[in-house]
């Protein structure tokens, strides 16, 4: 998503830490020049630590691995993780989908 919005200027957590959430709810949303877009949780859980550091160092999620990661969620269905994607296959769809070069907006 950074490489989308190329330009995050914001995040704002709308879940708090103890929240239980379903999958593909909202739990914030990031800000960019241009656009803002949801945050949506990819298992049900509940909420254990969300990363304050996220929002003010932007520059920080092109590592989600290391500091760039967004929340900690503690799974109350498991069996969700195996219809998740890895990482090398999200890497493949975005070389795939998303044009290096964007298309003239006025086209």
């Amino acid at each position: 998503m950074q490489n989308l919005l190329s330009n995050v200027t914001s995040l704002l957590f709308i879940t708090k830490v103890g929240d239980v959430v379903e999958k593909e709810h909202v739990i914030g949303v990031i800000g960019a020049q241009k656009l803002n877009t949801d945050i949506i949780t990819p298992v049900s859980g509940k909420i254990v630590q969300l990363n304050a550091h996220a929002g003010t160092l932007p520059e920080i999620n092109v590592s989600p691995y290391n500091d760039g990661w967004l929340a900690v969620i503690q799974l109350t269905k498991p069996s969700e993780m195996e219809e998740l994607i890895g990482p090398y296959y999200y890497t493949y769809l975005q070389a795939v989908f998303i044009p290096p070069t964007a298309p003239p907006m006025r086209s």
